[in-house]
């Protein structure tokens, strides 16, 4: 079932969710059927998945779709480098 309000992705937020499962570009992208390159540029920033893709990241990563969209979560000191 694909979420039809989403709201603005925040790649920050694709970041968190893949540093809290553990799951890497290649990972996730394998389990989605896309290509790696695709997976790093959402995290970047560089692009933005559709909303079918945040559905099936939603399931990859095990999230709700709407955690994807919203402002920046502050991240503990210990968890900096995910920002970046």
């Amino acid at each position: 079932m694909l979420c039809s309000d989403v709201g603005a992705f925040n790649p920050q937020r694709l970041r968190i969710a893949m540093m809290r499962r553990g799951r890497s570009a290649h990972s996730v992208a394998t389990a989605m059927g896309v290509r790696v390159p695709m997976v790093m540029r959402w995290q970047r920033g560089k692009a933005t998945p559709d909303q079918s893709a945040v559905q099936r990241l939603a399931e990859t990563l095990d999230f709700p779709p709407e955690f994807f969209s919203g402002p920046d979560l502050v991240i503990p000191q210990r968890m900096s480098h995910v920002t970046s």
